[in-house]
């Protein structure tokens, strides 16, 4: 079916807002002037501008942030990749003696209950 919904780009909001909340046009007088579909668009830009100015307007990037120093897998030295390989290694060692123990647990404990 696809999206219905329509996106704009920052300058429209920009104009939209200002002329809505500045200038005193009426909501349908820039719903017509803008193309703008949803009446309820253009009350959100008027009141993020209202309450932050322009810049409220600007769009925020979505999804969770990366964490802080990490870098692209394209940067990396041949060191970095090696340490990281080592690392996960390690942690899987740690893990799979981890497992031996707890199976050896298991079993020693089944040999006493009989």
């Amino acid at each position: 079916m696809g999206s219905k919904h329509k996106h704009y780009d920052y300058e429209t909001k920009l104009a939209v807002a200002q002329d809505f909340v500045e200038f005193g046009f009426t909501r349908q007088e820039v719903m017509a002037k803008y193309h703008i579909t949803s009446v309820t668009q253009v009350k959100a830009w008027a009141h993020k501008y209202r309450e932050g100015g322009e810049k409220a307007l600007i769009a925020k990037k979505k999804g969770r942030p990366r964490k802080a120093g990490q870098e692209s897998a394209s940067v990396k030295t041949r060191e970095q990749e090696l340490e990281i390989e080592n690392s996960r290694l390690k942690k899987e060692v740690a893990y799979l003696k981890k497992l031996r123990a707890l199976k050896a647990e298991k079993q020693a404990f089944g040999k006493n209950v009989r």
